[in-house]
């Protein structure tokens, strides 16, 4: 009967056995290797986070402590309340220079103003003096044309006085009305 070696199968079998094996920790070794590393780089970038924070709020304490010694701040501080006013008073500002004329256009030439104030609330009050009522009719038949009435409303007579003029009686008219504030604010400049 032919002899059979059991020892050198086993020998390899062992052999490969410890082979897997010691492949298999090598691989775990590496796995924690590259985990302490990446670790220690977590620690060593977070040390450099911290002095990199450090040092920006060294520099913000810095420029605010350069901020409050600057001897032209308050020059700055007014400059820029001045510029802030300035913007405001565009904003709310009103054109009277499309109006005035548009009014001196449509006016009766018999008709004269005499005085002309703008009150709160987009409300005018201008006295006009006209010979007699049917020019006061004629007058006030102006703010009935659609191109003013869009602009125009709430047109009421305040007063009437009868006036002594030199040689001539004239009606003396206080006429109050609501001007549309969006036709009289400055129209930003188109490039």
């Amino acid at each position: 009967m032919p002899d059979i070696n059991l020892i050198g199968s086993e020998r390899q079998e062992l052999s490969r056995s410890r082979s897997l094996g010691s492949l298999l920790t090598g691989f775990f070794v590496l796995i924690l290797i590259l985990f302490i590393a990446y670790y220690g780089f977590l620690l060593f970038r977070g040390r450099q986070l911290a002095k990199d924070i450090t040092s920006t709020q060294a520099k913000i304490v810095e420029s605010e402590a350069k901020i409050r010694n600057n001897s032209e701040k308050n020059e700055v501080f007014t400059r820029q309340a001045q510029i802030a006013d300035l913007k405001t008073l565009l904003a709310t500002h009103l054109n009277w220079s499309r109006v005035v004329p548009e009014l001196a256009r449509v006016t009766l030439r018999s008709a004269s103003y005499t005085d002309f104030l703008a009150e709160s609330g987009n409300n005018i009050v201008m006295t006009v003096e006209v010979p007699n009522y049917v020019e006061l009719d004629k007058f006030l038949q102006v703010f009935d044309l659609p191109q003013y009435s869009q602009n125009i409303s709430h047109v009421k007579i305040r007063s009437i006085a009868k006036i002594q003029q030199e040689d001539s009686l004239k009606l003396r008219a206080k006429i109050e009305f609501t001007y549309n504030e969006d036709s009289l604010k400055l129209q930003a400049a188109t490039k």
